[in-house]
């Protein structure tokens, strides 16, 4: 016989993306540095470290709420 699991609780493979979305934020920006399209990383980097910040506060809010 199987536990029951809370229909809120979270399962692996249903975590938000909001911590996905940083580390790409943080290779973009390590891209950066490189000689090809540096400018194009940087800015890349900068979008999706917004967008990161935006899912990750989300999911705190969900968190705390």
């Amino acid at each position: 016989m199987t536990p029951a699991i809370a229909p809120d609780a979270p399962t692996i493979g249903t975590s938000e993306p909001g911590a996905a979305v940083a580390v790409l934020a943080i290779v973009a920006y390590w891209l950066s540095e490189s000689r090809y399209l540096p400018t194009v990383w940087q800015y890349a980097a900068y979008a999706l470290a917004l967008i990161a910040v935006f899912l990750l506060a989300k999911e705190w809010y969900r968190w705390w709420i």
